[in-house]
């Protein structure tokens, strides 16, 4: 090795193999911490995207509810209204009418 630091653990074989001895040792918390870190992130982004369906699917029902209960309102008034109009505008032309 080439390197200043592998000279140094040329010079240092013990603690060249403690060195290796902790990176293998270490790599499989550290594997599995990073993978922790992919799949929270990912299970984060599905989350989001299911929660922001859920909200969209909430609000889109709600505003249907309106906009049918305003409709059916309107429908209610309408006949109040204009079954009076009807029947008025009967009787006049009824009283009115020449014979």
């Amino acid at each position: 090795m080439k390197s200043p630091v592998g000279q140094f653990l040329d010079r240092h074989p013990l603690l060249a193999l403690i060195l290796l001895e902790f990176i293998a040792v270490s790599a499989i918390p550290v594997g599995f911490f990073l993978l922790l870190v992919v799949l929270t992130s990912m299970a984060a982004f599905v989350g989001v995207i299911l929660l922001e369906g859920l909200v969209i699917s909430v609000g889109g029902l709600s505003v249907l509810c309106v906009v049918c209960g305003l409709g059916f309102m309107l429908l209610a008034m309408l006949g109040t209204v204009i079954v009076p109009y009807i029947v008025v505008s009967s009787l006049v032309n009824y009283w009115f009418s020449s014979r």
